[in-house]
């Protein structure tokens, strides 16, 4: 086994990893799909759209992020209306897998993100369990900022019959 091969199976070999902050964003792709496989992108809408453009034109699909409160937010909104499914996952989980190494600014978040979630949470319980909440709120926050703008605008809304 190669030194930076820590010897784990990949189950998502199209997911990319990123490592969310509050002034920039490193994203991590596979090796084979890009030449700069580790980018920095600003926090901006602008940018966010251009990493999730590049994302799918390295044919990603899946991407693992952790949840870091309002940072992640906009982030999972543009990654999802470009297609690309957004797993959340708790760093604590990921911290005593093999073959990964602390974040240096240089070489970007861990090279396999894919094979790390797989590993270290045996099955489902890598997902954070506070996404399922952490989605509803949003979706709440959402609604309520659409509710507010329109009432502003002398409008309602009014839920459609399902």
């Amino acid at each position: 086994m190669a030194a930076d091969d820590p010897g784990l199976t990949i189950v998502h070999p199209n997911a990319g990893g990123i490592d969310v902050g509050n002034e920039s964003h490193l994203v991590a792709v596979p090796a084979d799909r890009d030449a700069h496989r580790v980018r920095e992108w600003g926090c901006w809408t602008a940018d966010m759209k251009r990493m999730a453009e590049w994302l799918k034109a390295c044919r990603i699909d899946t991407v693992a992020m952790q949840a870091t409160g309002v940072y992640s937010i906009a982030l999972d909104g543009i990654l999802t209306q470009h297609g690309i499914r957004v797993v959340l996952v708790n760093a604590q989980h990921t911290k005593n897998v093999p073959g990964r190494t602390s974040v240096d600014p240089q070489a970007g978040p861990s090279p396999a993100p894919h094979t790390a979630i797989q590993r270290s949470g045996h099955g489902q319980a890598w997902v954070d369990r506070g996404a399922a909440k952490f989605e509803q709120r949003r979706k709440e926050l959402e609604l309520a900022s659409l509710n507010s703008r329109a009432l502003a605008k002398g409008f309602k809304l009014v839920p459609l019959p399902h």
